[in-house]
C-alpha cells in the first residue's frame, strides 16, 4: 500500500499509520510538526479555552439531556444559555433547549415537567 502511494505521490512523504496500535503515530507527528509555521502564541499562557463560561454551561446541560433521554432525543438538540448570573454562593443559570420536532418538547418536558427538572 504504501509503495502504491509513494507511486502515486512520488513528492508526497508517504506513512503508514495505526492509531488503534499505535503504530508510527509518533512519526507523524513529527513530521507534521515540521510543516507547521512559527509564530507566537495566540493565547496567554493561563488561558485554559478560548470558549465562555456559557459555551461550557450550554454543553453540560447538553451532555445530560443526552445521558437522561439516551435514544429518545436525536443529538440534534441545542441548548442555549439565556442568563448566567454567578452569584456569592449560586450559579444562575437559564437556558433554552431547542429540539427539531414539536414531538420532542413532550419529551423534553416530561408528565408534569418531571424529566426536565431532571436536567437540572
Amino acid at each position: 500500500v504504501e509503495r502504491l502511494w509513494s507511486q502515486m505521490l512520488p513528492d508526497a512523504d508517504v506513512m503508514t499509520v495505526s492509531a488503534l496500535e499505535g503504530r508510527h503515530v509518533g512519526a507523524v507527528l513529527t513530521k507534521l510538526t515540521g510543516y507547521l509555521p512559527e509564530s507566537p502564541p495566540l493565547y496567554p499562557a493561563d488561558y485554559l479555552t478560548d470558549k465562555p463560561e456559557r459555551f461550557f454551561a450550554a454543553e453540560i446541560i447538553r451532555e445530560q439531556i443526552f445521558r437522561l433521554y439516551a435514544a429518545e432525543i436525536p443529538y440534534s438538540c441545542e441548548v442555549v444559555v439565556t442568563t448566567f448570573k454567578d452569584a456569592k454562593k449560586i450559579l444562575n443559570i437559564e437556558a433554552d433547549i431547542l429540539v427539531l420536532r414539536e414531538s420532542q418538547k413532550g419529551v423534553i418536558i416530561g408528565k408534569q415537567g418531571a424529566k426536565i427538572k431532571q436536567v437540572g
